[in-house]
């Protein structure tokens, strides 16, 4: 992962550190594998919350028409897509 994957991991685990404290998931456990809908940690409002987040903070959009859906439930899947938007 490069510099600015590594960037956003840390903003995202930082984003959910308040629902994992909920879930009693450790956030050390939270690798690029954890699966972000399964888990709880992550809802459909929550989902969007998420993207407007990681979009603010790294400032482009996500364009979702050219991404695959079935990516973004694990971490590195998301992160994948994110740096896969054309305006990132």
């Amino acid at each position: 992962m490069n510099d600015i994957g590594k960037r956003m991991a840390a903003f995202i685990l930082q984003e959910l550190k308040p629902r994992l404290a909920t879930l009693d998931i450790p956030q050390e456990s939270v690798d690029g594998q954890f699966d972000l809908v399964g888990s709880g940690a992550v809802d459909s409002l929550g989902f969007i919350e998420l993207v407007g987040a990681v979009e603010s903070e790294f400032k482009f959009e996500m364009d979702f028409e050219a991404l695959d859906p079935g990516e973004f439930t694990t971490l590195a899947g998301f992160i994948r897509c994110a740096l896969k938007s054309p305006n990132s």
